[in-house]
């Protein structure tokens, strides 16, 4: 089997590099009615009409009265508790997020969700850990993750601000408005005029049916989203890990962020993982770091994007980032041709790595690597030394663009007689289960 190193200098325009191997065709944009998660969802396409939108939709702001000691144990169980209750075991846990909400933690405290608990309405502590004593939101008792579903009452269902040292783990949380709204999040991390967060941990979450605009203009959506910055104090993340979340149906992205992306304002967010996580029927982009230097992203399967999305979008790709390195990844089902790739090496990045990733059945190809030509200095710095090396595409679409085309690989022997392409290939790489043998031990 043939492979090839590529790597780009400063260079203006767009160049889509695709590996295409088989013949057999991918079925076009499908606008999905049926809830995979059994959540209400009465749309199939974006709806941007403002007239449809609910009113008075803002991040949640809840009025701190009581803060913790610290190293205490908080206990709610949304159908035996009682907000009467002290709320520190098991046996007299609170009832509603509203106590937990209206609470500023410490250092080594745990707020704990029972399973098999279900709430309409948003979770939105206040307050920090320290090194090694982080403050963790968890679940305890057995069966399903406690659910929260913000219904689009708020912008996001769980949101953090100005935070660090804390940790977020099996939850499962949707915002499924009764029509598509901007900006709507499952989970929202915004660190603003705090200078660098450190130690924040997303783990082991569900998150679903959270139907944002699938309109990038308007303000899109994510299923989660971690944004900094301020105008008094530079803000950033430090060590911030998204690992093992299955996101299903979040309009318009998977896992996006914000940040100091102007090079004259650069102040990028360091050592941030997002690894091991399966991202299912996203409206657009799947998974984008965005204003980072030496993310890391891998053993990520990204399955089915754009699928309502409009505009341009792909499956896994950094903006105005150094350094990333994108490696052990699936991508397959991107739909559309702007852009439809299951990667992008993107404008204003430097140093960005492509490696043993599997990419297949994506109808915009495998690989887009562009720059704006026509945006410069603070804005851009251009796209420099990109390297793409001893990645799979099988069954990726041609791009019918013959200009912006720079190399068309083809090799048959991946492919055994009377097999299909994706079939060879799993067989080769022990794939045959979906989350089975991870593509970093397979390669």
């Amino acid at each position: 089997m043939s492979s090839s190193i590529l790597k780009t200098g400063d260079f203006c325009g767009l160049v889509l590099f695709v590996i295409f191997s088989g013949t057999q065709s991918i079925a076009g944009i499908v606008a999905e009615t049926k809830s995979v998660t059994g959540e209400p969802r009465t749309f199939a396409l974006a709806l941007t009409d403002p007239t449809l939108h609910p009113l008075d939709i803002s991040l949640p702001a809840p009025q701190r009265t009581w803060k913790s000691p610290g190293h205490t144990y908080y206990y709610v169980d949304s159908r035996r508790g009682d907000d009467a209750n002290d709320g520190l075991s098991e046996v007299q846990p609170w009832r509603s997020l509203n106590r937990i909400n209206a609470g500023e933690f410490a250092a080594g405290d745990k707020i704990l969700l029972r399973a098999g608990s279900r709430w309409r309405g948003f979770l939105s502590p206040r307050g920090s850990g320290a090194a090694g004593q982080p403050i963790v939101i968890d679940q305890y008792g057995r069966g399903s993750k406690p659910r929260i579903n913000a219904e689009g009452s708020s912008l996001a269902t769980v949101f953090l601000s100005n935070c660090e040292y804390i940790e977020v783990r099996n939850l499962d949380v949707a915002n499924a408005a009764s029509v598509p709204h901007p900006k709507l999040e499952g989970v929202q991390v915004s660190e603003y005029d705090f200078g660098t967060a450190h130690n924040i941990v997303l783990k082991d979450l569900y998150i679903h049916d959270v139907n944002g605009s699938n309109d990038k203009q308007t303000g899109g959506g994510s299923g989660v989203y971690c944004d900094c910055g301020g105008r008094k104090v530079k803000s950033r993340f430090d060590r911030l890990l998204i690992e093992h979340c299955h996101l299903v149906h979040t309009d318009r992205n998977g896992i996006t962020m914000g940040g100091n992306w102007q090079r004259d304002h650069w102040y990028p967010s360091l050592r941030v993982v997002i690894r091991g996580n399966l991202l299912e029927d996203i409206g657009g982009d799947g998974i984008v770091p965005l204003a980072c230097d030496g993310a890391l992203v891998e053993n990520n399967i990204v399955q089915g994007g754009r699928m309502r999305a409009k505009d341009y979008a792909a499956g896994i790709w950094p903006w105005s980032c150094d350094n990333t390195v994108v490696q052990y990844n699936e991508v397959s089902g991107m739909k559309g041709t702007r852009d439809g790739e299951g990667y992008d090496s993107d404008y204003n990045c430097r140093g960005t790595l492509f490696q043993y990733n599997f990419s297949h059945n994506n109808d915009g190809g495998f690989m887009l690597i562009c720059n704006n030509g026509e945006l410069h200095k603070p804005d851009s710095m251009g796209n420099i030394n990109t390297v793409i090396r001893y990645n799979i595409s099988v069954n990726d679409r041609f791009k019918n663009r013959p200009k912006d085309v720079h190399a068309v690989i083809s090799d048959p022997r991946l492919v055994a007689p009377g097999q299909s392409p994706l079939a060879t290939l799993r067989a080769r790489l022990g794939l045959s289960e979906r989350r089975g043998r991870t593509l970093e031990s397979a390669f």
